[in-house]
């Protein structure tokens, strides 16, 4: 079990486009973590030792992790952005917990 608590990332977000798809890149990640437990619940010498470098190497593991859910979120930001460019055509409406109107104009993509 790998619990994380009390964590936040800050990414900053690069659109470009190649050969006409919205490529999302990112930069300056900032990820702050709290705390995290590890509980492996094992019997094996492995599993203690593996769970020994968990709670010993955790600047490691933090950055690691931070990689991780930079490219994952940034991946996820680009797929679902082309699927709404693909899907809405050239003028897509975004909705906010304000009720406001916001729109994207894709033909400036």
């Amino acid at each position: 079990m790998f619990n994380v608590k009390d964590a936040s990332i800050m990414i900053n977000f690069h659109p470009t486009q190649q050969d006409g798809i919205l490529q999302v890149s990112f930069s300056d990640v900032k990820i702050n973590i709290e705390d995290y437990k590890v509980d492996l619940h094992g019997i094996s010498d492995l599993s203690a030792g593996i769970e020994i470098l968990f709670r010993n190497f955790k600047q490691f593991f933090k950055e690691e992790l931070t990689n991780m859910l930079a490219w994952r979120l940034a991946k996820s930001v680009e797929e679902t952005l082309n699927n709404l460019l693909v899907s809405n055509g050239e003028i897509i409406e975004l909705s906010n917990k304000e009720q406001q109107a916001n729109y994207i104009n894709a033909t400036l993509i």
